[in-house]
């Protein structure tokens, strides 16, 4: 009877374990604009799914066309950091252009000189935050670079008793013989964007969930503790005659009336005459793909990342706490997401 029962036990906790019950995910966001201010939705918003950490953008780093050097540009201002009693996390991001004009003699400048602006202004904002991130979306070419920088800022005094984390894309964990793995203490999966946003068609490449799930079939292997982003924003992509033409931002079918645009295929819209909405001016015959997270698709992908991450204690962040990003998402909705891990 005694070996019965312990068999019993041991059942029961295979069974909590494969549920994921010991499991602890971290709600968290992204806040990606250049002015903070913070509104009533976003921190209800914050609230309600007990958000742990804000990943706040502080500035980028792209290259300067007259001098030819990297500059920090779009600097975050704000009153104050912190919306509710988040964590918060600065986040810099690193244009493609910028390292592809950078030499090795020019990354110990920059890592000093990105890490003394990062300090002024968590000096500023009064904050000591417990990790730094870098967003990048580096390639086979700017590699090497990309990751002496991340030793170079691992080097700066600031960053002593700090971690140091950075953004990994899909094909980054695929490929990760050809990318390589970055030098840093964890990395946050963008689990979205894998598709071609500038191929014409009736897709929708903020979110597929086949791909991704290919992309991130062998996710447990990758060598580096992983947390997850999602998306939860959505936009427009503008061809004209089948090319590529541009993006209009919080942009949705309602948004017209009904004689201004007729359906092609799936997403993909046509419009039928010349058409001014929220400061975009669209030709007759243009078309039009609207493309957004949608609800089923995002625990779909919970779901797969719960099986396959490597790791029981991740965060998941979402892209990003805007008002206007996050409307169609109630706070169940975002709960739910979080539950499907």
């Amino acid at each position: 009877m005694f070996y019965k029962k312990l068999i019993y036990a041991v059942l029961f906790l295979a069974i909590l374990s494969c549920n994921g019950r010991d499991r602890k995910v971290h709600p968290a966001f992204y806040y990606w604009k250049t002015i903070l201010s913070g509104n009533n939705a976003e921190n209800a918003l914050l609230q309600a799914i007990a958000g742990e950490y804000l990943y706040v953008r502080f500035f980028d780093i792209d290259l300067d066309m007259t001098s030819g050097q990297p500059v920090p540009v779009g600097i975050l201002k704000a009153q104050r950091l912190t919306l509710d009693s988040q964590k918060i996390i600065p986040v810099v991001y690193i244009t493609q252009k910028c390292l592809l004009r950078l030499s090795s003699h020019d990354v110990p400048a920059l890592a000093r000189r990105m890490v003394e602006l990062v300090q002024d202004m968590c000096t500023r904002y009064a904050i000591g935050p417990e990790e730094i991130q870098l967003d990048c979306d580096w390639t086979r070419t700017t590699r090497n670079l990309y990751f002496a920088l991340l030793q170079e800022l691992k080097q700066q005094p600031f960053l002593t008793g700090r971690k140091l984390s950075c953004t990994i894309r899909m094909h980054q964990v695929k490929y990760v013989s050809q990318s390589g793995v970055p030098p840093v203490d964890r990395g946050m999966l963008m689990c979205y964007n894998m598709g071609n946003m500038k191929k014409y068609g009736g897709h929708n490449s903020i979110l597929e969930t086949q791909e991704a799930k290919a992309y991130m079939r062998d996710m447990e292997q990758y060598p580096l503790r992983l947390d997850i982003a999602l998306p939860l924003f959505h936009w427009a992509v503008l061809f004209a005659d089948h090319r590529f033409k541009g993006i209009a931002y919080d942009m949705l079918p309602g948004d017209f009336n009904n004689d201004e645009l007729v359906q092609v295929k799936d997403n993909l819209y046509r419009f039928t005459k010349d058409t001014e909405n929220k400061g975009y001016f669209f030709k007759q015959g243009e078309e039009i793909r609207f493309e957004q997270s949608r609800q089923s698709e995002l625990e779909d992908i919970a779901r797969y990342a719960g099986r396959h991450i490597n790791n029981n204690d991740f965060r998941v962040a979402f892209f990003h706490l805007d008002s206007t990003s996050v409307n169609d998402f109630s706070p169940g909705d975002i709960n739910r997401i979080l539950k499907a891990f």
